[in-house]
């Protein structure tokens, strides 16, 4: 690993990798950094601050993670992973229901079922909702053999 760190250059795409390694890695703050300065080169990438929000989550500041997060979802409202973040933020520092209630902006946003239509919405209405469907959630996921997926929402919450 060493010797493909050493192999990254300054630009922006290695400074990517490099933080999202970081991040899998669990070095939140180190991740935190490194995305800070990217989006002090780059204001043009909104998505920086969903990056961020993540890792401040992951750090438990969900206040700031909330915070940061009003930046992009003021340009893209209908976000999922931005409003699933942001929703997961409200669960921890309040309950269920305020979570959901964030979750109700996508809902309005389409016309489509969306919460039928993404495996991670399903996942975290449930949780929500104290379990309230676990078995049905959970048996839509082992029906389509997509256990890693729900396993990276839940290491999410």
């Amino acid at each position: 690993m060493m010797q493909m760190h050493s192999q990254l250059s300054d630009s922006c795409e290695d400074q990517l990798c490099l933080a999202a390694v970081q991040f899998l890695r669990s070095h939140f703050q180190e991740a935190t950094d490194m995305y800070k300065r990217l989006l002090v080169d780059n204001r043009e990438h909104w998505a920086l601050n969903v990056y961020i929000a993540a890792c401040y989550y992951k750090l438990d500041y969900y206040d700031v993670a909330i915070e940061i997060l009003q930046t992009y979802l003021a340009m893209y409202q209908s976000s999922i992973m931005g409003v699933n973040l942001k929703a997961c933020a409200h669960y921890q520092l309040y309950n269920g229901k305020a979570a959901e209630a964030e979750l109700k902006v996508l809902q309005q946003a389409t016309e489509s079922p969306v919460f039928q239509e993404h495996d991670l919405l399903r996942h975290n209405i449930c949780v929500f909702r104290n379990g309230e469907n676990a078995m049905q959630v959970h048996n839509f996921f082992v029906s389509r053999k997509r256990l890693s997926v729900m396993m990276i929402v839940v290491s999410f919450n």
